[in-house]
């Protein structure tokens, strides 16, 4: 989650050590993943496959909570579309709440387009799992990827970016652990890979349009 100044003051004053896990806290330690490199991958894969028309279901301007990750999943798809040199057509961002209703609503929105996508990057599978089930309820087709490699991922079939939250929490466990037998804490910045998991949620572009109509 996201701290105030106030509030990241208050722990500092404290005088203990402190890991962060997910995202920086200036003076703690951290344990997370690079956002911007792992959702940059999530765009590529759908670039590779021939879209270019790709939408993002965010929650940029909804979910305080999770602002820091938000804020760099959204400026990597951004930046890997001009990398592209794709220009980013603002009607394919969707900003809604967390969760999968937010992510159903966002898919309807964006398939009542005149010119909808052919492939969609969510910013979390939740989000993920609320888009096909609006593609399910509706009888589209586009692509789909979600973030997280949740535990339902691999039943919906839902190709993903993976992350080992819970080695992050074991690995943020053990730095605090150390600092208290050994009594020495400097903070420090472990930066955890992430995995491309392709399953059926996403396919080339070409196979979409022949399949549509």
């Amino acid at each position: 989650m996201q701290f105030t100044d106030a509030e990241i003051a208050d722990m500092m004053s404290l005088g203990v050590p402190i890991v962060a896990v997910g995202h920086n806290v200036p003076g703690a330690g951290c344990v997370r993943i690079d956002d911007m490199a792992a959702a940059a991958t999530a765009v590529q894969h759908l670039l590779a496959l021939g879209h270019r028309r790709i939408g993002m279901i965010s929650t940029f301007n909804d979910q305080s909570m999770f602002l820091p990750v938000a804020h760099a999943r959204r400026r990597a798809y951004v930046e890997t579309l001009a990398v592209a040199g794709i220009p980013i057509a603002e009607e394919l961002v969707m900003s809604v709440p967390h969760g999968m209703d937010g992510g159903e609503q966002a898919m309807r929105r964006l398939l009542a387009l005149p010119d909808p996508p052919t492939a969609v990057f969510a910013e979390s599978d939740e989000l993920a799992f609320g888009a096909l089930s609006a593609l399910r309820r509706t009888g589209r087709h586009v692509s789909v990827i979600g973030f997280d490699d949740h535990e339902l991922s691999a039943l919906l079939d839902l190709t993903t970016v993976r992350q080992r939250v819970f080695e992050q929490g074991v690995l943020a466990a053990g730095m605090l652990r150390r600092a208290m037998t050994t009594g020495d804490w400097t903070p420090e910045e472990l930066l955890m890979p992430t995995t491309l998991v392709l399953r059926a949620s996403t396919w080339p572009v070409a196979v979409r349009t022949a399949g549509a109509g």
